[in-house]
């Protein structure tokens, strides 16, 4: 359980006051910029032949790449709070493909 000290601290610094789950800094990584662009361009071009993305694949290509990286499977996950985040800020989407058209 955390003390109640802790607690107080968070409420009280304005850069973390409304994180729901407060971490020490360096506890998790994220993938560089690089590496994120190459699960992009990885995405495109499975697009490119029409092959459907999951999230779960998503997923799969961002450990492998993570461990290219130098990244071990405790540092980064690949979660799907990080899946959703890089959805979103490649404007990706997970429409699918239909024979129909609205008029």
């Amino acid at each position: 359980m955390r003390s109640s000290a802790k607690i107080i601290a968070y409420a009280n610094c304005p850069s973390t006051r409304n994180l729901r789950h407060p971490r020490a800094l360096g506890t998790t990584k994220i993938l560089c910029k690089d590496a994120e662009d190459i699960i992009y361009i990885w995405l495109c071009k499975l697009r490119r032949l029409g092959v459907p993305v999951s999230q779960e694949k998503l997923r799969e290509e961002a450990l492998i790449v993570a461990a290219d990286f130098g990244l071990a499977s405790h540092q980064f996950k690949a979660s799907s709070s990080w899946s959703s985040r890089f959805v979103r800020d490649y404007k990706l989407s997970n429409r699918k493909k239909t024979r129909t058209c609205q008029v």
